[in-house]
């Protein structure tokens, strides 16, 4: 299991948000929020035992990439219907993979 210092160090990793920089559009506050939710799901799977190291490890790499997208299309500030389509798709196949590691 991980120590606390790792555990604190992932959080922050994975849950940055630019200080000042507010997001006033529903969709991106869907999107961070349901990036969180799947973040904790992991770790809490990681802590209870429900996720071996090795399924923890892939599912955050996972959401990494899932996170570079994301903000690889904020950067202009413009969300096509397109690019949104791919983040939910993205986020939902991430949904059921962790819900499948969990759950195995």
């Amino acid at each position: 299991m991980q120590d606390k210092a790792s555990k604190s160090i992932a959080a922050k990793k994975h849950n940055k948000r630019e200080k000042g920089k507010r997001v006033s559009n529903p969709f991106i506050m869907k999107v961070i929020k349901t990036h969180e939710q799947q973040m904790y799901r992991i770790n809490k799977g990681l802590q209870s035992g429900e996720l071996t190291h090795k399924e923890a490890a892939k599912l955050i790499r996972n959401q990494e990439r899932i996170k570079k997208y994301i903000d690889k299309v904020m950067a202009d500030g413009k969300i096509t219907p397109k690019e949104a389509a791919r983040i939910e798709k993205l986020q939902s196949v991430q949904n059921k993979k962790i819900m499948k590691n969990k759950h195995d």
